[in-house]
């Protein structure tokens, strides 16, 4: 997902007041933590995930991570990448996932 330079500015303004809602240890992108990430998207649209290891590192856990979530990388802080998902894409994703459970 594509964000333009004005609605990266607009989206990492508001989240100053947030906190990580997902850290990332040293086994990486796991399942739970994909799972986890999902989650939180279809609760909030816009979230901070705490990434480990160097910069390199980090940034393509946060493409990889925005990637298979299918959210867009907002901005990377230090240790902290900043996801957003529309909740309308949010909603399809969810969907997806509840039709596999009709089968």
């Amino acid at each position: 997902m594509e964000l333009s330079p004005r609605e990266r500015k607009s989206l990492m303004a508001r989240t100053h007041a947030l906190e990580p809602r997902v850290r990332i240890g040293g086994k990486g992108l796991t399942d739970a933590v994909l799972a986890e990430v999902e989650k939180a998207l279809r609760q909030e649209p816009l979230m901070k995930v705490h990434l480990p290891g160097d910069r390199e590192m980090r940034h393509a856990l946060a493409v990889d991570l925005s990637a298979r979530v299918g959210a867009g990388l907002v901005g990377e802080v230090g240790k902290i990448a900043v996801l957003y998902r529309p909740p309308a894409e949010a909603e399809r994703a969810s969907a997806v996932a509840g039709d596999d459970d009709d089968a």
